[in-house]
């Protein structure tokens, strides 16, 4: 998840300070490769309707039509994808890694994660999880195969061949 936050902060900083940059890299490539650049404070024309008049500049057009509102997709994409409620059954799911002898494991973020799928816990069952976990993690730990894993696929196929 920090790398989700990370990924919509560097977009925000991109929609905020990256116009500057990305024209610099266009005029290099421009110069570079003998290509003719457009001028900024110019009218935009539309190459479907080349005759008719837009009253915007290609400044807005490129910066404010293009640029913003391609990082302003991005960004609402992320935070679609990425509710509150997503964010948290991915934190969840993240206690269960057995990475450095189950490190992140954490029996309050496991409950809240079984509550997720009430269809498979009964009221008794989730009483009685915290317990189970306990047992589980002690006798995991102290378990020479599964010392080694790094990931939930390896967990699983451990513990289908256990």
């Amino acid at each position: 998840m920090s790398l989700v936050e990370s990924t919509k902060r560097e977009l925000q900083k991109l929609k905020d300070d990256g116009w500057d940059s990305l024209m610099t890299k266009v005029s290099s490539f421009c110069m570079k490769h003998d290509a003719e650049m457009l001028i900024m404070e110019e009218d935009f024309v539309d190459p479907r309707k080349p005759r008719k008049r837009t009253n915007i500049t290609n400044m807005r057009q490129y910066k404010i039509n293009c640029f913003y509102a391609v990082l302003d997709l991005q960004l609402q994409e992320f935070n679609d994808r990425f509710t509150e409620v997503n964010t948290d059954l991915l934190i969840c799911m993240a206690s269960l890694s057995p990475v450095d002898s189950f490190h992140d494991f954490d029996k309050e973020k496991l409950v809240r994660l079984a509550k997720f799928y009430p269809d498979d816990f009964s009221y008794g069952e989730l009483l009685s999880l915290e317990q189970h976990l306990d047992i589980y993690i002690d006798n995991i730990r102290r378990d020479e195969r599964f010392k080694s894993l790094n990931s939930l696929g390896d967990l699983s196929y451990l513990m289908v061949e256990t």
